[in-house]
């Protein structure tokens, strides 16, 4: 039995040993077939445009480890060299700055200190990295960045930023007003590459701090600048030292009505921008009554390439006449209008002439809410042909107004004996309303089932909130035509969650 042990114990120890070898022959084979794989065999620059093709496209690469490039380091040296040495992969850069702790601990305050130091050198690191790329680069703060007294706390993000301005080419700044004088010291020689700039000023939490004086920033007048956006406060837009002439996209938009446009300061602007494209402009005027701008005359304004036009307003727009019969805009397709406003529409509304004179209007989005059940079936009628897509919007601060749809508007858009499809928006593809109280499941159920009849291809999507609860299972009705491909997305009261926490309006942090 000795000796059957011995072999036994004999035989183990060599099958183990066997096991042993086979796993170091198989763990060397493994790991030269991984230097063997097609993606090692690739040639550098084809690595280096599919990392490039990783990175998001519709917006700035953020400092973030779970996503390009930062994460194509970590996968192994060979691509961690190849993304640190490839500008383009750093030429696109979002910095958000770390906001202030609320509560003034020591603890949290150093925290703040080193989460913002180590964005500091991030930011420098990455964009060093980037080489002589023209950058597009988005900056985020927040209006805690403020003391106790709306005075602004220095920005050292702004002081790395100005450094690289000669490469800056699409740039986004949501920052307070102390952090973008920054840029007062940048003149159109420091930026020859801009072509777009987004200024987002913060409002300051005091009415102390004085308009930022943007007629005297030298790199608005940069010649390559195509897009120049604006929300903040300012004195006199049209005073703006823009390259008015090369522009394709204008947003102006102030603090509140005080800021914005009034109606001949912005047909002097749109005059001196011939090449535009698109164009959001917030206009008021507190009285009503303003003197005509220098060199406004009483011809029509034709803005021949502009196809998007954006305009937030007060309720004296619709009577004042003089600001839509100034606009000939021949390719123009998509039209929103904001009532900013608690007063109801006038009665006489020249808008509609307007949408009448509007040969390619395909979508429009509009403010319902200050708008009469009488003026809403108007505007339906008033609607070109073209119109595919017509979205009635809520007001702004979310409270309804007295005059929401009601089933006899809704139905000023179904064909009768009397009114013909072609005067009912053949074209209409996607309707939405936000909100609805008085038009019912039926009536909403007539209108698509009418619409799908006469012209079931147009007809694609149908979205309405609504501010009550469900009557009808309509969608039932509806399955031939969802099953063809026609979207209806209904939104009740009943539909959505209640909040039934024991949490609920207690004060303090519970947490």
């Amino acid at each position: 039995m000795t000796t059957l042990n011995r072999r036994a114990d004999e035989f183990e120890y060599g099958r183990r040993d066997l096991y042993q070898q086979l796993q170091a022959v198989y763990t060397y084979v493994q790991a030269h077939m991984a230097l063997l794989t097609p993606v090692r065999r690739l040639p550098r620059d084809i690595i280096q445009e599919i990392f490039i093709a990783c990175l998001p496209e519709d917006r700035n690469c953020v400092m973030s480890a779970l996503e390009a490039p930062v994460l194509l380091g970590q996968v192994c040296s060979s691509w961690r060299t190849i993304s640190l040495s490839t500008p383009r992969l750093w030429a696109r850069l979002h910095i958000v700055e770390p906001l202030l702790p609320r509560e003034p601990s020591v603890s949290k305050q150093l925290l703040h200190a080193e989460k913002h130091a180590q964005r500091i050198e991030t930011t420098k690191a990455w964009l060093a990295r980037s080489g002589e790329c023209p950058l597009s680069l988005s900056f985020s703060s927040e209006s805690s960045q403020w003391g106790a007294e709306g005075v602004d706390a220095p920005n050292i993000f702004f002081q790395v930023l100005v450094l690289f301005a000669r490469r800056w080419q699409d740039i986004r700044l949501v920052a307070s007003p102390g952090a973008l004088m920054h840029l007062s010291c940048l003149r159109e020689d420091d930026v020859p590459m801009l072509k777009s700039l987004d200024i987002r000023e913060l409002r300051p939490p005091t009415e102390f701090n004085a308009v930022t004086p943007w007629e005297y920033f030298g790199l608005l007048s940069c010649p390559k600048m195509s897009s120049f956006t604006i929300h903040g406060g300012f004195q006199v837009a049209s005073l703006l030292p823009l390259p008015w002439e090369s522009l394709t996209s204008l947003t102006i938009f102030g603090w509140g009505s005080s800021d914005r446009l009034n109606r001949h300061r912005a047909l002097e602007i749109l005059r001196k921008s011939p090449r535009l494209r698109v164009a959001n402009l917030g206009i008021t005027d507190e009285d009503g009554v303003s003197a005509p701008a220098v060199g406004e005359c009483d011809t029509a304004l034709e803005l021949s390439d502009l196809h998007s036009l954006r305009i937030v307003c007060d309720p004296w727009i619709f009577i004042d006449n003089r600001l839509f019969s100034h606009l000939n805009l021949p390719k123009l397709r998509n039209l929103r209008v904001d009532i900013r406003s608690p007063e109801a529409v006038p009665a006489d509304i020249y808008l509609f002439p307007f949408l009448r004179a509007s040969p390619q209007l395909q979508n429009l989005e509009i403010n319902f809410h200050r708008f009469s059940k009488r003026q809403l079936i108007d505007l339906f009628a008033a609607l070109p042909s073209t119109i595919q897509e017509l979205r009635l919007l809520d007001s702004p601060d979310g409270s309804l107004g007295e005059n929401t749809p009601e089933d006899h508007t809704l139905a000023a858009l179904i064909p009768t004996p009397d009114r013909p499809l072609d005067e009912c928006c053949p074209n209409l593809a996607v309707f939405d309303i936000t909100y609805s109280v008085d038009v019912s499941d039926e009536a909403l159920l007539r209108f698509i089932t009418a619409r799908m009849a006469v012209q079931p291809a147009a007809l694609r999507r149908v979205h309405i909130r609504f501010d009550r609860l469900r009557q009808l299972d309509i969608c039932a009705k509806l399955q031939l035509f969802l099953d063809s491909g026609l979207e209806v997305a209904l939104e009740y009261n009943d539909d959505r969650p209640v909040d039934l926490s024991p949490w609920r309006g207690v004060e303090q942090d519970l947490v």
